[in-house]
């Protein structure tokens, strides 16, 4: 049923080989596709703090920033530049965690392509051409 509540996905590739991996519905309902993008990417960085706090329990040396990867341009905007816009005003102030991320220079927020996000094999249902392509690109079985 739909109950326009957006999904949120996200996979932590250390060394070639996914150690986390999340997908799930957002509490609130968006008004756009780029404030569910960001409100994702927001979880995301919440969950690379943690996933960073553990590696170095571990004695990891992690090199910072950690670098995520979105494919809208749109959530990376507002993400990486903190000021306050009159169409972002009405989103919950927990989700402006990343921009104080950012600023700090522990996180980096890039971009990837639609075709290569890896995410898109948890998120959807993937055409056999872009499914095969995935697995392939992340040598997650042999093909």
């Amino acid at each position: 049923m739909d109950d326009r509540h957006s999904t949120s996905g996200y996979t932590f590739i250390l060394s070639g080989g996914s150690i986390a991996w999340a997908m799930q519905k957002q509490h609130t309902i968006v008004l756009s596709s780029t404030e569910a993008e960001y409100m994702a990417l927001t979880e995301c960085v919440k969950h690379a703090q943690w996933t960073l706090s553990l590696l170095n329990q571990l004695d990891f040396d992690i090199d910072l920033p950690i670098e995520l990867f979105t494919n809208s341009l749109g959530a990376r905007a507002i993400a990486s530049n903190s000021v306050y816009h009159k169409r972002t005003k009405h989103i919950d102030i927990k989700y402006h965690y990343i921009c104080d991320m950012i600023s700090s220079g522990n996180v980096n927020v890039g971009t990837v392509s639609m075709k290569e996000n890896i995410v898109d094999l948890l998120m959807k249902a993937l055409p056999w051409s872009s499914h095969h392509f995935l697995v392939c690109k992340f040598n997650i079985v042999d093909s």
